[in-house]
């Protein structure tokens, strides 16, 4: 079976995300966190530039009697300059599966090749500085590897002897524009060549799929990939708002759970005052059973002698006398005198237990009704206190537990764009894998729209004070807006690529015929 493989060329190098930082690596769906990557070379751009055309720099300001037209940052300098890049990249990776679905070529084989590629690119691009060499096999679909470069260019007469130039530095390892076939796609060919050859020596049979219906597929490729991108930032997004919703959440079902606490125990209290109430009542039946021990010592004092004097009473005596007489026994007399006194005592201790009795009654009754007021009022405001706050909470954990609802449905969402945009992907990355020299072309032949696009994004404009027009510096040339918009859109047309809404707007509003009378319309 055949591999096909692939070494694209680009402009756009991402060293955070080459090297998996992990607060750009996370945001990424389509990374395994946990997969396999290394790093063969790394080197910051600026770092690099420093390096490489530091002593150019310092030759070119020795040269200027005029401190502001010295160089100071050179990178800063390549980063504003419209037709250059600061560093460029390239991709290649070796990709074909077997009707099984397995790679055709297997991991350990597409490491060794790419290894080699990447070991002999000194050798072979003497002027396109490799900073850095990145190995990944911890995205969707197969490994490859990214190939970050600075072409040096040497020999210019205008400004630094030594220079940031790719086509100068193709120029010097010798690929020249030859018809339509630019020193980049000469280049280009001949780095696919080197890893063919080294794919033939692993005895991997290389295809070149020519077949068309890959037209302009970059364009769609290329949104969905920045779709995809902001829907996962989206997502990210909403799951750390979800967080936080949680947390507080959590938080609020903490302080609901201590009010009711502190209402139960205001409750408590509560009844405890209830209860001393109580208690204060049961004290006083005391009280109540010292009359009743009264009442039956009295009769317990009742003896026969009593009965007898009442029996006698109101008879004639003896001798005439109306006083009733009685003869009893001295132990008779003696318990009667007991009983007697003992009666005295009782109800001498009685009326001291009644005074008492009703001098602590009165203390208790004030008592309690001052603990009882002061308590049940500072209750009731504590408790009414806690209601308050507990309604509070209610009411904003109902609104969290909405927002956390609405966060939910936020994730189900982004999940299910995410779901489209990745099958959108995946399906443009089978047919880009399928036909890579076409996609190579299409790229190249439409760099010119992008170009375009990003100058009038920047909106650099400035005005001419006669006519009112807005103008544009396109390569050092004042062009009119109306002049830049339709090359735009001819540009458009000829690549059959839908031109941007609100530049094709902006160009039918200048091209609109405009009112010679327009003080006397109503």
């Amino acid at each position: 079976m055949k591999v096909t493989i692939s070494t694209h060329n680009g402009s756009a190098a991402h060293r955070e995300h080459n090297i998996r930082k992990k607060c750009v690596a996370s945001k990424q769906p389509h990374i395994d966190m946990n997969g396999v990557h290394e790093i063969w070379r790394d080197e910051t751009a600026r770092a690099a530039y420093h390096r490489i055309f530091d002593d150019a720099v310092k030759r070119y300001n020795a040269r200027q009697k005029r401190v502001d037209r010295q160089i100071t940052n050179y990178y800063s300098q390549i980063e504003k300059d419209e037709k250059k890049h600061p560093v460029y990249e390239m991709i290649i990776g070796i990709y074909g599966k077997d009707e099984y679905g397995d790679p055709i070529c297997s991991p350990e084989t597409g490491y060794e090749i790419m290894k080699e590629f990447f070991q002999g690119w000194d050798a072979r691009n003497p002027n396109l500085e490799l900073i850095g060499a990145y190995y990944h096999a911890d995205e969707e679909g197969e490994p490859h590897v990214h190939l970050d470069y600075i072409p040096v260019a040497h020999g210019y007469k205008n400004g630094m002897d030594t220079q940031s130039g790719l086509v100068k530095a193709l120029g010097e390892m010798g690929f020249f524009k030859a018809g339509k076939e630019t020193a980049q796609i000469q280049w280009e060919a001949r780095e696919n060549k080197v890893l063919e050859d080294l794919c033939k020596s692993k005895n991997l049979v290389v295809d070149h799929p020519e077949k068309d219906g890959s037209k302009h597929l970059h364009t769609d490729l290329y949104k969905t990939k920045q779709e995809l991108e902001k829907a996962s930032e989206n997502l990210h997004t909403t799951l750390t708002e979800t967080r936080q919703a949680e947390r507080q959440l959590i938080e609020l079902q903490e302080k609901e759970q201590l009010a009711r606490d502190a209402a139960e125990t205001a409750e408590k209290e509560k009844q405890k005052a209830i209860w001393d109430a109580d208690d204060a009542k049961i004290k006083g039946n005391v009280f109540e059973e010292a009359q009743k021990a009264l009442e039956r010592t009295r009769a317990e004092c009742a003896s026969p002698a009593v009965r007898i004097l009442k029996e006698t009473e109101g008879k004639t005596g003896l001798f005439g006398s109306t006083e009733a007489t009685v003869t009893i026994r001295k132990v008779d007399y003696d318990r009667l005198q007991q009983n007697y006194e003992d009666v005295r005592r009782a109800e001498k201790m009685y009326q001291n237990v009644l005074d008492v009795k009703e001098e602590m009654k009165h203390a208790a009754t004030v008592r309690f009704t001052n603990l009882y007021d002061s308590k049940e009022i500072a209750t009731s405001a504590r408790v009414l206190e806690k209601e308050k706050e507990i309604n509070e909470l209610r009411a904003e954990l109902a609104d969290i537990k909405e927002r956390f609802e609405d966060a939910q449905r936020e994730i189900q969402k982004q999940d299910l764009i995410i779901a489209n945009l990745k099958k959108k992907l995946s399906e443009y990355n089978s047919i880009i894998r399928f036909f890579p020299d076409k996609w190579k072309r299409m790229m190249f032949e439409t760099t010119r729209l992008r170009e375009m696009e990003a100058l009038y994004e920047r909106g650099e404009f400035h005005y001419h004070y006669y006519s009112g027009e807005r103008y544009l510096y396109v390569n050092c040339r004042e062009v009119s807006e109306k002049e830049f918009l339709r090359d735009y859109l001819s540009e458009c047309h000829k690549y059959d690529v839908k031109p941007k809404k609100e530049m094709d707007d902006r160009l039918i509003e200048l091209t609109k015929p405009k009112d010679p009378y327009p003080v006397f319309r109503l």
